[in-house]
């Protein structure tokens, strides 16, 4: 069960958000609009249960009693779900003003629901530390392609995090779910069937490469214990469901700071432009080579 929060996300990740993160532009007077989507069909049919009633929900809760809090924008009803993570590695802070900005929208797409969570790791947010709280990295727990190598906790889904998330994604069922890290500067997923047609559309929209590596970004293989490897086992491909990984840009100098900017600034309507698209019937053509 999960509890519901009316409560606004507080403590650390509210401080973040405050003085720890670039701020973007959140209301639909942004500059960049958000292009009509190029393949609209009939209005969709209303859930007939929400997933989570509440525009809010807690999640669950991190060793040291953090909370991890989802934020719906768009009706509850609404048949098309996007869940969009902003941080797994605590280190890690490009995603989590950029969900705090999609949050603030008002011009989500119609049939479109969009989940965001700023943090999955709040203690390691606290803390600035890729890790959580026991020393875990988060995505080698995962009960996928588990090993104890690399952080990956004493047993598959050991973390009250991952266990959380597990649950939550689970009963979401969301059609499709952008997860931010950094530092690769890359969009990953592309060897995942479903998912490679819009990890090419996100790079696209905003610029950040796409990832040509033979390991297929690491959702299989190279990587052991993923969030990605295991949502595609609960989700299969027949289910047409996908999940993307971003990496954002990271580093110290002025033109990977300003690297960083663009995609942050360019990420929140590429992600309305995809939540607009996934209504169409069809997904995005992915490019040959």
């Amino acid at each position: 069960m999960f509890a519901i929060s009316s409560r606004s996300v507080g403590g650390v990740i509210a401080a973040g958000l405050v003085f720890a993160l670039v701020p973007l532009a959140a209301g639909p007077s942004s500059a960049q609009a958000v292009p009509a989507s190029p393949k609209s069909r009939a209005s969709l049919a209303p859930l007939a249960q929400p997933r989570f009633a509440a525009s809010k929900v807690i999640v669950g809760r991190t060793a040291k009693g953090r909370r991890i809090v989802a934020r719906r924008t768009g009706s509850a009803t609404a048949p098309i779900v996007m869940l969009v993570v902003g941080q797994m590695h605590g280190s890690e802070y490009g995603g989590v003003s950029i969900t705090a900005a999609l949050a603030a929208r008002t011009d989500v797409p119609a049939d479109v629901q969009i989940w965001t969570i700023p943090t999955m790791n709040p203690d390691g947010f606290a803390s600035g530390n890729r890790y959580n709280s026991r020393g875990v990295d988060l995505n080698r727990n995962l009960p996928v392609t588990w090993s104890r190598a690399n952080r990956g906790g004493r047993r598959p889904a050991s973390e009250l995090e991952t266990k959380a998330m597990m649950r939550f994604i689970t009963a979401l069922k969301p059609d499709g779910t952008i997860m931010f890290h950094q530092p690769w500067n890359e969009v990953l997923s592309t060897c995942d069937p479903i998912a490679a047609p819009w990890s090419f559309r996100f790079s696209d929209l905003t610029g950040v490469p796409v990832n040509r590596h033979p390991y297929c970004g690491g959702s299989v293989g190279i990587f052991t214990g993923t969030m990605g490897a295991w949502f595609r086992t609960v989700f299969p491909v027949a289910s047409k469901k996908w999940f993307v990984t971003v990496e954002l840009a990271s580093g110290s100098n002025k033109r990977l700071r300003r690297v960083l900017l663009s995609e942050q600034q360019r990420s929140v309507p590429a992600i309305l432009t995809i939540a607009s698209e996934l209504v169409s019937a069809a997904s995005p053509a992915t490019p040959a080579g």
